[in-house]
């Protein structure tokens, strides 16, 4: 049987634009009825960046040439790259 979008409840028919209907399905069946926590890209790509951030600074990058590439503070990069460098 197939479905459009429009069959869809609305708030799941954007889901289903950016995935994909069958996706959308599956996505339904396993979570179906939860809740469902999305991070934001922000926090996503978060890790990534600090690990870009203690590798420039090992090659030698200032604490102020890293605050000014990455706009971040000065005390961000210090508390990034204090963990675990």
């Amino acid at each position: 049987m197939k479905r459009g979008l429009s069959s869809l409840p609305e708030g799941f028919q954007t889901v289903a634009a950016i995935v994909g209907m069958e996706k959308a399905i599956e996505l339904s069946k396993e979570f179906g009825g939860t809740t469902v926590y999305i991070p934001t890209h922000k926090t996503t790509t978060r890790h990534k960046r600090n690990e870009s951030i203690k590798k420039d600074y090992r090659n030698g990058y200032s604490y102020s040439q890293l605050s000014r590439k990455y706009g971040l503070s000065l005390v961000a990069i210090r508390q990034i790259i204090s963990c675990g460098s």
